[in-house]
């Protein structure tokens, strides 16, 4: 019975604090609504989903067969847009020559895990089913993402994995979140960026259920050995100081044990999202060892 009744109250606790935490997010929200007022050079597409039409930039989609990156852009699962990447994709079709989409995928809180990821996913399918239609070759196809865009671009080669729907190059990841089964408490790192009750509001409006962060697919830091087994080679871009730093390592790590090529970068005084801010040395050296990686991978 007593034990009973502490369930209780810890599911009471549990759905003020997430109900204060979509209020907050909300709010965090308005301030990235510039980003989606920002003009793109890119061509939209909205693409149908069980999960509703889904916009997508595209660069470069369309005449003859190439290569395809695919773009998933940051926020904590909650916030941001394909525009954010907008600098990064252009720097990265100029130098490689791949083709590009960059996914608006569906947000927490209104859509929790896992939707926005089996939305993405969705979106990616419908392109490789319709690879003629594009000007895609779907025997040169990567991923890439940022935070929770990193999240992504590495549990979506696992679905395809497991599905066999289609397959990847490599999966790029720049300063992933890989598990947010861990409280943000015990993430050490500066909070400049990433401050611990920012990651517990994101954890509240991501996670509908709490077992649910102990999936692989939410927390790819848990995923056991043959789940990693058979995935495209990975680079990691890691912050120094980023409180997601320890997990990104340990998920370097996983992927190796497993028989994963995988490069790893810790750039030692950056914070979490570095790639995105200024033009420091740190931001320039990343882009050079994504897009090295993505020609080494793309002419094999």
């Amino acid at each position: 019975m007593m034990k009973a009744n502490v369930i209780h109250i810890q599911k009471i606790l549990r759905t003020m604090e997430k109900k204060k935490a979509v209020k907050k997010i909300k709010r965090i929200r308005l301030l990235f609504k510039i980003f989606r007022k920002m003009k793109t050079t890119a061509s939209i597409r909205y693409v149908d989903t069980s999960y509703g039409k889904v916009r997508v930039l595209e660069y470069g989609i369309g005449g003859e067969s190439g290569p395809l990156h695919v773009d998933v852009h940051g926020g904590g699962y909650c916030l941001g847009a394909p525009e954010m990447d907008e600098e990064a994709n252009l720097r990265i079709r100029e130098s490689t020559g791949v083709k590009i989409i960059s996914i608006d995928y569906p947000k927490a809180p209104e859509n929790p895990y896992p939707t926005g990821l089996e939305a993405a996913y969705e979106v990616i399918k419908h392109y490789h089913d319709n690879a003629a239609e594009y000007g895609i070759d779907t025997g040169r196809m990567g991923i890439g993402g940022y935070s929770s865009g990193g999240n992504f671009a590495t549990t979506i080669p696992m679905k395809a994995k497991e599905r066999g729907d289609f397959g990847f190059r490599y999966q790029m990841m720049c300063y992933p979140g890989t598990d947010i089964s861990m409280s943000p408490h015990l993430k050490q790192g500066s909070e400049k960026v990433l401050k611990k009750k920012l990651l517990e509001m994101i954890h509240h409006c991501y996670i509908s259920e709490p077992e649910h962060a102990f999936e692989p697919y939410a927390s790819p830091r848990l995923a056991p050995k043959e789940m990693l087994t058979g995935l495209p080679p990975a680079l990691l871009i890691l912050a120094g100081v980023d409180p997601l730093l320890q997990e990104g390592k340990d998920y370097g790590d996983h992927l190796r044990d497993a028989g994963v090529d995988t490069e790893v970068h810790v750039f030692e005084n950056a914070d979490h999202g570095f790639t995105y801010m200024g033009k420091g040395a740190d931001k320039e050296e990343a882009f050079s060892l994504i897009v090295d990686f993505i020609k080494k991978h793309m002419s094999q």
